[in-house]
């Protein structure tokens, strides 16, 4: 009867006291995408994820559950284009996180993170950086604002230069011709 018990109790540990199995279905999920400008005036932006995993193939992806201390390499690609055709980085991790520069501003960017050697089903997400945009036009905004600034400035100071050279040769006109 204890060896009956026993069994029964490695079954339903082994059963439901797991890991990642070969048979579950993985989702690697963007989380966070931050992005910023940086002082050579190009984008940058860092890319955080997470793995989470449906037991079983679960083919309608219902109840997911957060995977947390697994060791996995991440394909991290950034592309032009949503069928990511025209890669612009690709590059792999240990870590769940990642940071990209130098990207041009006023453009759409694509993002994904695919797990390399993973037998398992998965599906992962696409993230857009159709929101680059707002940050490239509202910088753009300021370069405008200041370069009507100097231009606003520098136009009232030649005004004033030609007028005081104007004034210097009416004076001096004015003087040559009393003499």
């Amino acid at each position: 009867m204890h060896k009956l018990i026993l069994m029964v109790c490695i079954l339903f540990f082994v059963i439901f006291v797991r890991g990642i199995e070969n048979e579950d279905s993985l989702w690697i999920h963007i989380e966070n995408v931050k992005p910023d400008i940086n002082k050579a005036d190009k984008v940058e932006f860092l890319i955080q994820w997470s793995i989470y995993d449906s037991p079983f193939e679960d083919s309608a992806y219902g109840d997911w559950y957060l995977v947390e201390n697994e060791n996995h390499m991440f394909l991290i690609q950034c592309s032009a284009d949503s069928e990511f055709e025209k890669l612009i980085y690709s590059d792999s991790t240990d870590a769940n996180n990642i940071v990209f520069d130098g990207l041009d501003i006023d453009r759409e960017y694509f993002l994904r993170v695919k797990i390399l050697n993973s037998k398992n089903p998965m599906k992962s997400d696409v993230a857009s950086g159709g929101y680059f945009t707002r940050y490239a036009r509202a910088r753009q905004t300021r370069r405008d604002a200041e370069t009507d600034k100097f231009y606003i400035v520098v136009g009232i100071s030649t005004i004033l230069i030609i007028l005081g050279f104007g004034i210097m040769i009416f004076y001096l006109i004015r003087q040559k011709s009393k003499t």
